[in-house]
């Protein structure tokens, strides 16, 4: 994804103790890990997932893009 997109920037993040908050703002089950979150540079949320799902990478990817 970074070599398809170059301005993109990754921030990792355990989320700590905001994680559980972070997982239903985005409409997601908050024990469901992993958590990613995709947000815009104003950081307004534009697409999460959770767990270990085949394809995540190319939904992300296909999300970002359009």
């Amino acid at each position: 994804m970074l070599e398809a997109l170059p301005k993109i920037r990754l921030f990792p993040d355990d989320f700590g103790a905001d994680m559980e908050a972070v997982a239903r703002r985005m409409y997601l089950e908050p024990g469901k890990l992993p958590l990613a979150v995709i947000v815009n540079r104003s950081m307004n949320r534009i697409y999460g997932i959770t767990g270990y799902n085949v394809g995540t990478g190319t939904g992300n990817y296909r999300e970002t893009v359009n």
